[in-house]
C-alpha cells in the first residue's frame, strides 16, 4: 500500500533528484554535467533515504511492483543519470597538478550506494523475459542518447564557456590549468587496420589525452539485466516477434521496435513484425559501439594508473583507482564494465572488431608489428612492457571469467570467493573482509566457510584462529582470479604448489603432483554467452599473441618480461582447453585438413618479425621450447605443442619438423654439460679480469703510501679537512675508469695525493615527478631530524643503583611491579643534589626549582620518584623513508599541502606544516 497508493518509492526519487543538483547552475545539468564538490555531495544525510529504498524493494511484494512498473523504471533511470560521466579527470601530461582536491570522495561515496541500488532493482526482474528485455532495450536507448550529450568528455569546456558568459559570476567554479580544452569534443570514428590488413571502422578516443570519468552508472544497470538474462538465446528473442538476441540489441536505439514487447505474445505477431522499418546495421552497431566504448575506456584508465602513466595527476588519483576495484565496489563495477565487455563480444559478428577497439584504447596497435620501437609509444619502454601485462591480464579476466554469466546462484559463488580468499590460513574476519558484503551476509555463509576450510586452533606463534581450504578443493583455485591483484599472483601460485607438494606427500595419498596447472574454464553451453569461447580463435587475437611472445623473448637473451610469457602460454592454454568440448570443436570447424580457430591460424598466419622471412604462432612457440633460458615455460610449451597436434596430421608433422630442425634434444646430458663449463670458464674469466682491474686502481692510488711512510705524513698536509658539518670539499682531478678512480701526479719528482669523496645515489628516481636524481637539479633524502632524550647515563656515584645493576636478573621480561624504580620515598631530592654545589645544580636547566628548593619531586607522587633528569644526554634523531626527492618537486608538494590547508580549514588534515609532517 505504501509504495502502491502512496507512491512512496515515488517520492524518494524526486526527493534525491532534487537534493543532489540544487547547487549545479541549470545550463550545466541541461548539458548532463552535475557538480560533485557542493554540500548535497559532502552531506551525507542521502545515505539514509537509499537505506530506506533498498529496505522497500527488498521486500518481494515490493519486488514484483517494481518489475511490473515501467513507469518506475523510467524514473529510476532518470534518476541515476544525474551521476552519468561525474567528476571526469584529465591526464597532466607536461607539469605536475598543483592541488589535489578531495571532491572524488564525495563522488565515490554516492556511486557506492547508487551501484548497490542498480544490483538490487535489477534483480526485482530475474524470471520475467518481457520484462527483463524491455528494460534492456529501454536503458541502451537512454544510455546512449546521453552519451550524445558528450557531458563526460566536455565538463571543463561547459563550465569555463558558463562562466564567460556570466562574467565571472561561477568563478568560484574551478577547473584545474590541465584540463581545460581548447575546443570541445565530438564523437568521431576511425577506421584501423589489423597487421592482416583487414580494416575496420572504431570510435576515435584517446584516454591518454581526454577526459575520462570512472562513474557510469547506466552501463552497470545494463550489465545487471545482462548477467541475470545472461540464458536467454535467439529462442527467447523470436518468441517476441524479433530474428534473433543480435537484432533485439542493435535495434534497441530505435524505440518504435518495443511493440513487440509490450503487448501480448500472439500468433499475429509475426505478421506486425513486418510493418516496423528496417534498421540501418552499421549504424546501429556504431550506436552501440559508442556505448560500449565507455567500459573499456575505464579498463583503460585503470591499466595506465598501474603502469604510473597518470603520475602527475597526484596520488589521490591512484586511490581513486585502487577503490574502484576493491572488495566493497568492485563487484558493481569494475566487474560490471568487465561483464558488458564480454556481452559485447558474444553479440558481435566480427570479434576482431571489438578486440581492436580494446587494443587501440590501451594504445597497444604498435605493440603489433614486425619491428615495434618502444621509444615511439606514448608510453616510455618500461610502461610499455607493463601495459601489455595489464592487457593480457584483462584479456585473461574477460575470457575466463565465467561464474556470473553462466547464472551461478549467490551461494556458488560464495563457494568460490571463500575457497579462493582460504588459500593461504587466514581468520574469519579477513576472509569476510575479502569477500564481496553480500556474500558476506548470506545466512549461510559460516556453513560455506565450514564446509571449504579447515580451522587451526591458535598456536603460540598466533593469538587466533585460522582457516585454510581443504586439500579436496585445492584444484578448484584459479592462480588468475579476476579478484586476486596481479602482484599477488606469483604468491598465490607458491601457495598453491607447496600445497599441491604437501597433499601429494602425505602417508597413504593417491594424488599425483601434476607438471603444470592447466585451465579449467567454466562451460557455457546455452544463453547469449556462449561465443565466450571464440574470442582467442580469431585472427587478430592470434596476432596478438604471436606478437606477445615474439617481442618478449624471441631477440633477447634475458626475457623482456616473464609476466608477459607467462599471461600469453596462460590464454593460448585457456583457449585451447576451452575448444576441447564438442560443441566448441563444431564451430570452429575444419579448413584445409586442420582444426579451425587458433589451431589454423597458429600455423597459416606468417607474420613479419623483425628482418626474418616471417613466423607463425607454432614456429615461435617451437623458438621458445628450444631456449634454455626459458627452461621455466618448458611444461605451458609443451602442453600447447601437445594439444596442438590434435588439430590434425598436417599440425602434427609441422611441429615434428619444426622441433628436427630447432635441434633440440633433451636426452643429451653431455652437451649441456659442455655448455655450462664454457660458462663457468667465462665466468671465472672475467672475475679474474675485474680483480686484476681492482688491484691496479688499489696500487695507483694508495702505492706511494705502501713505499714511504715519510711521505704520507707530509703529505697530510694536502689533504681536505672535515669541517663542523662533517663534510669535506674534495679536489677534484682527471679520473681514470668508470667511477673515477683518483690518481696521483708527478710535479717535481714528488707524488701529490688528492683524495676524492663520491656520493653515488645508484639509480633513484624523484618520488614525485619520477625523474632522475642526478647533478642536473639539486636534490635530497627525505628525513626529518628532531630533538632526542633517548640516551641518559646512569648515576654510578650511588650504592643502591651500582646494586641494582649487579643483582639485576638476567633477563628483562618481568613483570611491572618488579621494575619500579629504585628512589626510595622521599629522597628523591637529595639524591638529585647529592654531591653538587649551587653553582653545579644550576648548571642543568632542566631541573625544576622544587628539585632543588622543594621537598619532593615535581610532576609526580613522592612514592613513584624518577630516572634524574640532567643525566640524561641531549641529542638529534634522524629518520628517513629512503626516498629521493628533487628540492623543486619538495617546495611544489609543500606549497600543495598549504593551499589544501588553507581552503579547507575546518579539516583534520594527516600533514601537519608546523612539525614537519607529511
Amino acid at each position: 500500500t505504501l509504495v502502491r497508493e502512496h507512491r512512496f518509492l515515488y517520492s524518494i526519487i524526486d526527493v534525491l533528484c532534487k537534493f543532489f543538483p540544487v547547487p549545479t547552475p541549470p545550463p550545466l545539468l541541461r548539458n548532463g554535467i552535475i557538480l560533485c564538490d557542493t554540500e548535497p555531495f559532502r552531506n551525507r544525510r542521502y545515505f539514509h533515504a537509499f537505506h530506506d529504498m533498498r529496505y522497500l524493494v527488498a521486500t518481494p511484494v515490493v519486488s514484483k511492483w517494481v518489475a511490473n512498473t515501467h513507469e518506475f523504471l523510467m524514473n529510476y533511470v532518470n534518476f541515476i543519470k544525474l551521476f552519468q560521466g561525474m567528476n571526469p579527470i584529465r591526464r597532466a601530461a607536461t607539469e605536475h597538478i598543483e592541488f589535489e582536491s578531495d571532491e572524488w570522495i564525495n563522488a565515490f561515496n554516492v556511486t557506492l550506494q547508487v551501484a548497490k541500488s542498480c544490483r538490487q532493482y535489477a534483480e526485482c526482474f530475474v524470471g520475467n523475459p518481457r520484462t527483463t528485455l524491455l528494460s534492456v532495450r529501454t536503458i541502451l536507448r537512454e544510455t546512449y542518447h546521453d552519451a550524445m550529450k558528450l557531458s563526460e568528455e566536455n565538463f571543463a569546456w561547459h563550465i569555463l564557456k558558463l562562466q564567460e558568459q556570466n562574467e565571472g559570476s561561477f568563478d568560484d567554479i574551478i577547473v584545474p590549468p590541465h584540463a581545460v580544452l581548447t575546443e570541445p569534443l565530438k564523437h568521431n570514428t576511425k577506421v584501423a587496420t589489423t597487421i592482416g590488413g583487414i580494416r575496420y571502422t572504431i570510435i576515435d578516443y584517446d584516454v591518454t589525452t581526454n577526459p575520462v570519468s570512472f562513474h557510469h552508472p547506466l552501463h552497470w544497470f545494463i550489465t545487471q539485466f545482462l548477467q541475470h538474462a545472461s540464458t536467454f538465446d535467439d529462442n527467447v528473442a523470436k518468441r517476441y516477434g524479433f530474428e534473433s538476441l543480435q537484432e533485439l540489441v542493435l535495434s534497441a536505439i530505435d524505440p518504435s521496435y518495443d511493440v513487440l514487447l509490450t503487448g501480448n505474445v500472439d500468433e499475429s505477431k509475426d505478421a506486425d513484425r513486418y510493418n516496423l522499418p528496417r534498421f540501418n546495421l552499421e549504424s546501429a552497431k556504431m550506436q552501440l559501439l559508442t556505448i560500449f566504448d565507455y567500459s573499456v575506456r575505464v579498463c583503460a584508465l585503470i591499466a595506465q594508473i598501474h603502469v604510473d602513466f597518470w603520475i602527475r595527476n597526484g596520488r589521490t588519483l591512484k586511490i581513486q583507482g585502487s577503490h574502484y576495484q576493491d572488495v566493497s565496489l568492485r563487484e558493481n563495477t569494475y566487474d560490471q564494465d568487465v561483464a558488458l565487455i564480454q556481452f559485447f563480444f558474444c553479440i558481435w559478428d566480427d570479434q576482431d572488431q571489438i578486440l581492436l577497439t580494446l587494443i587501440d584504447r590501451f594504445r597497444l596497435i604498435e605493440w603489433m608489428s614486425d619491428f615495434p620501437n618502444l621509444h615511439r609509444y606514448v608510453y616510455d619502454p618500461a610502461q610499455t612492457i607493463r601495459i601489455v601485462e595489464e592487457f593480457l591480464n584483462l584479456l585473461i579476466a574477460i575470457v575466463g571469467e565465467r561464474h556470473v554469466l553462466s547464472g551461478c546462484e549467490a551461494m556458488e559463488l560464495a563457494n568460490r570467493e571463500v575457497i579462493h580468499a582460504a588459500v593461504e590460513p587466514l581468520p574469519f574476519s579477513v576472509i569476510t573482509k575479502k569477500i564481496p558484503e553480500r556474500l558476506a551476509l548470506l545466512p549461510d555463509f559460516e556453513s560455506v566457510v565450514h564446509k571449504h576450510a579447515v580451522f587451526k586452533e591458535p598456536t603460540i606463534h598466533s593469538t587466533t584462529g585460522k582457516y585454510e581450504v581443504k586439500d579436496e578443493y585445492l584444484d578448484e583455485i584459479d592462480p588468475y582470479f579476476v579478484h586476486y591483484p596481479r602482484q599477488e599472483r606469483e604468491k598465490i601460485k607458491e601457495l598453491l604448489w607447496k600445497r599441491l607438494k604437501d597433499r601429494a606427500q602425505q602417508p597413504g595419498s593417491k594424488y599425483t603432483l601434476p607438471k603444470l596447472l592447466v585451465p579449467k574454464p567454466l562451460p557455457i553451453k546455452t544463453g547469449m554467452f556462449t561465443r565466450l569461447s571464440l574470442i582467442l580463435h580469431t585472427p587478430l587475437a592470434c596476432d596478438f599473441l604471436f606478437y606477445s611472445l615474439a617481442n618478449s623473448a624471441m631477440f633477447s637473451h634475458t626475457p623482456a618480461s616473464d609476466t608477459i610469457i607467462d599471461e600469453a602460454l596462460y590464454l593460448i592454454m585457456l583457449a585451447l582447453e576451452d575448444a576441447k568440448r564438442p560443441e566448441v570443436v563444431e564451430k570452429l570447424g575444419v579448413v584445409d585438413g586442420i582444426r579451425g580457430g587458433l589451431w589454423h591460424y597458429s600455423l597459416k598466419r606468417v607474420l613479419p618479425l623483425q628482418g626474418t622471412e616471417g613466423y607463425n604462432l607454432v614456429g615461435v612457440l617451437v623458438t621458445l621450447y628450444s631456449r634454455q633460458q626459458l627452461k621455466a615455460w618448458w611444461p605451458q610449451i609443451e602442453y600447447i605443442l601437445d594439444t596442438l597436434r590434435e588439430g590434425g596430421a598436417t599440425l602434427s608433422q609441422v611441429i615434428d619438423e619444426y622441433l628436427r630442425l630447432t635441434k633440440k634434444d633433451k636426452s643429451d646430458p653431455e652437451e649441456e654439460i659442455r655448455r655450462k663449463k664454457e660458462l663457468a670458464k667465462q665466468r671465472q674469466a672475467q672475475l679474474l679480469a675485474e680483480l686484476q682491474n681492482q688491484q691496479k686502481n688499489f696500487m695507483d692510488q694508495f702505492g706511494l703510501d705502501l713505499d714511504d711512510t715519510d711521505d704520507d705524513l707530509d703529505g697530510d698536509a694536502d689533504l681536505d679537512i672535515m669541517d663542523d658539518a662533517g663534510i669535506a670539499a674534495a679536489v677534484a682531478t682527471p679520473t681514470d675508469g668508470e667511477h673515477g678512480n683518483a690518481r696521483g701526479t708527478a710535479s717535481g719528482g714528488k707524488a701529490t695525493r688528492v683524495r676524492k669523496l663520491l656520493w653515488d645515489t645508484g639509480s633513484e628516481t624523484c618520488i614525485t615527478c619520477q625523474g632522475a636524481c642526478d647533478s642536473s637539479a639539486p636534490f635530497g633524502l627525505l628525513g626529518l631530524v628532531q630533538p632526542s632524550r633517548l640516551i641518559r647515563h646512569t648515576p654510578m656515584q650511588y650504592a643502591d643503583t651500582v646494586l641494582k645493576i649487579l643483582t639485576e636478573n638476567p633477563s628483562l621480561d618481568t613483570t611491572v611491579e618488579s621494575c619500579a624504580d629504585n628512589w626510595p620515598k622521599g629522597r628523591y631530592r637529595e639524591r638529585m643534589t647529592h654531591g653538587l654545589t649551587h653553582a653545579e645544580i644550576a648548571h642543568f636547566s632542566d631541573i625544576p626549582a622544587d628539585y632543588v628548593t622543594g621537598g619532593e619531586a615535581s610532576g609526580a607522587h613522592g612514592s613513584i620518584g624518577g630516572f634524574p633528569s640532567h643525566y640524561q644526554s641531549r641529542g638529534i634523531y634522524a629518520s628517513t623513508c629512503n626516498h629521493m626527492m628533487h628540492v623543486s618537486c619538495f617546495l611544489q608538494y609543500y606549497s600543495a599541502v598549504e593551499a589544501a590547508q588553507q581552503a579547507q580549514l575546518t579539516r583534520n588534515h594527516p600533514e601537519s606544516l608546523a612539525r614537519l609532517e607529511f
